[in-house]
């Protein structure tokens, strides 16, 4: 162990770059293999380190930050790595400073604003009732997870934002969707790079979220302010990201947490439940979690009317459910 407590953590392959900041091996050095779980190769590490993120300069050579000066220092990353099971604490720091020269260049999200004639927004998760999305109303915008792009577009909709804050590569089977290059993109500083990377000539909009410690740090930086927390949920931040244009109506479809298919939640226990519509429905205890969330977005913010279209999913206090044809008049 260094002096402080110290762990220097850096990407395979990269050890003998950073000597510098190790005193020529007084502080150990531990390499991070990024396609591999963070919390395996973190194990023999003490859990009272103070971890040190450090990349190279040979990753930063086209950056506009010259990171040898600014090496990522945080305890939040050492209580993240401590209570965290998969140490997202580490993988949140490694892809918000491999991201750091494409999110510098993005607007932040409250810089947003809704055309004059948009009334409604229309938030699009990826759960079953998105089959059910074939027409987009005249008066409306859509803002549309990246997981459910392909889908919409199969119905012959294109979303007007595109939001992504996942960490972690998709499955193997996962489409990816082609965007127009007029398409705006929502992203955390945290997203995994080849996410960004897929589309470099669309704008970008950064949405910093206060749930991640290490977006404290990019916010000091782009000199904006931390925006509402994320709470788990791309759907969370799409919401926030509506709000932040000044839409007065936020409508929900495919949020319907229930039907989980993905082999991310195939393990949890199933939870039968009947909606307000008398559908039975399955549901997870993650899922639970981000109906909590939702509604306590919901609760607090009291000026903006909530809907949710879908009839299929779980009931979501403070989203008053809606019917399709009603939506052109609001």
């Amino acid at each position: 162990m260094g002096e402080n407590n110290e762990v220097i953590v850096t990407l395979k392959g990269m050890k003998s770059q950073v000597s510098s900041y190790s005193r020529q091996g007084q502080i150990p050095v531990v390499e991070i293999d990024p396609e591999l779980p963070y919390f395996i190769q973190l194990m023999d590490i003490d859990p009272k380190a103070e971890l040190v993120i450090a990349l190279p300069e040979r990753l930063n050579r086209q950056r506009s930050l010259d990171f040898r000066d600014k090496i990522f220092r945080t305890n939040a990353c050492r209580k993240l790595y401590q209570n965290t099971h998969n140490a997202y604490g580490l993988k949140w720091a490694f892809n918000a400073l491999s991201n750091a020269n494409t999110i510098f260049k993005g607007k932040p999200i409250d810089t947003l604003r809704k055309p004059a004639h948009a009334k409604v927004a229309i938030i699009v998760g990826n759960g079953p009732s998105i089959a059910n999305f074939t027409e987009k109303p005249a008066n409306a915008e859509v803002f549309a997870c990246w997981h459910a792009v392909s889908k919409i577009q199969a119905n012959g909709i294109s979303p007007d934002y595109v939001m992504h804050i996942d960490v972690g590569q998709p499955q193997n089977d996962f489409i990816i969707p082609e965007l127009p290059q007029e398409t705006p993109i929502i992203a955390t500083p945290t997203v995994y790079p080849s996410f960004l990377e897929q589309y470099p000539q669309n704008s970008l909009y950064t949405y910093i979220s206060q749930e991640i410690p290490v977006h404290s740090w990019f916010a000091q930086q782009l000199g904006c302010s931390e925006h509402r927390a994320i709470d788990g949920t791309v759907i969370y931040g799409a919401i926030c990201a509506a709000m932040y244009a000044g839409y007065q109506h936020i409508a929900l479809i495919g949020v319907d947490l229930s039907s989980p298919h993905s082999n991310e939640y195939r393990d949890q226990n199933k939870i039968p439940l009947k909606n307000r519509f008398g559908v039975e429905i399955n549901t997870i205890t993650t899922f639970m979690v981000f109906k909590e969330c939702l509604e306590n977005l919901a609760s607090m913010e009291k000026e903006v009317h909530l809907y949710n279209l879908s009839k299929t999913g779980i009931d979501l206090d403070g989203f008053a459910p809606l019917e399709w044809e009603k939506l052109a008049s609001l």
